[in-house]
């Protein structure tokens, strides 16, 4: 049987509550800061606006995405393991917190590379999960090359509607999440321009094969590794 409780419908680690507070809280820190510089600032809205336009979008969607997690758990019944969780979480507050509020993506070298990287990892779980659950939770009895490349397809696809968003969001709204402008605005050129994306995409399927290499090595020698990090039905108390 599954305890509840008001935010979590299941037994949860001290770790993910901690994880889920920090950056949640974080997050409205942020967003108060900006809302401050907007009515205290001397520069004019226009320009603190222009300036904090990507980490005023990129923070009121992760408030949004940070409760995902507690929806699916909550109304659909299916348990996210923690370490999922934490991993998802951590992401959110790396991106968003240190990577755009932080602007780490121009103070540390590869920081993009990085968070790149974890969200492959995490892709190709929510492809477990998905091979687990369409063969009615006998993902061991799958062939592990099947499931392998299911996966690696899976995560790059989801990369690339990712890269799709960044250009939808640049195009429209006048943004940088491509990284087309240097921090100082100067528009780049040539393969510099689609450096980002193409280094982006490349990283991506880096993690996927890892991530699925790490995963087929778990079903061939029938440990329980997946089985971790698999989302899984709330089982009914008896």
């Amino acid at each position: 049987m599954f305890k509840t409780n008001k935010l979590y419908p299941k037994d949860t680690s001290t770790w993910e509550k901690v994880t889920f507070w920090v950056t949640e809280l974080t997050m409205i820190a942020a967003l108060v800061y900006i809302f401050i510089r907007l009515i205290t600032t001397t520069e004019g809205a226009e320009a603190i606006a222009s300036q904090y336009s990507l980490t005023l979008l990129q923070t009121i969607i992760g408030l949004v995405i940070i409760h995902i997690p507690w929806f699916i758990e909550r109304r659909v019944k299916i348990i996210i393991p923690s370490f999922m969780n934490i991993l998802f979480l951590v992401f959110l507050f790396c991106s968003i917190c240190l990577g755009e509020f932080g602007n780490f993506y121009y103070r540390i070298p590869y920081w993009d590379n990085i968070l790149h990287f974890m969200s492959a990892v995490m892709i190709a779980a929510l492809a477990f999960s998905l091979i687990n659950a369409f063969f009615e939770n006998k993902i061991e009895g799958i062939h592990p090359v099947f499931v392998m490349i299911f996966t690696i397809c899976f995560a790059v696809t989801v990369e690339v509607v990712w890269e799709f968003y960044e250009f939808g969001v640049d195009y429209f709204l006048g943004m940088n999440m491509q990284k087309f402008l240097t921090e100082d605005g100067i528009a780049l050129t040539g393969q510099e321009a689609l450096m980002d994306t193409m280094i982006d995409l490349v990283v991506g399927f880096i993690g996927s094969v890892f991530a699925a290499g790490i995963g087929c090595i778990s079903l061939i020698k029938k440990n329980s590794l997946v089985r971790r990090v698999i989302l899984r039905k709330e089982e009914k108390p008896l």
